[in-house]
């Protein structure tokens, strides 16, 4: 991935990692799994409870 930004400032762009025991969620509970905290990067998304 490439992201050009034309001012001196720099971006990122954090993709939380995909957490244990999510495969076939729809994207709302997905959604409601992500905390600031983990878009920020300095936290993982929980696993669901069961």
């Amino acid at each position: 991935m490439k992201v050009w930004d034309s001012s001196a400032q720099i971006r990122w762009f954090v993709i939380p990692e995909r957490p244990a025991n999510t495969d076939g969620m729809s994207e709302e509970r997905l959604a409601a799994l992500v905390t600031p905290e983990s878009m920020m990067g300095v936290a993982l998304v929980a696993s669901p409870q069961p």
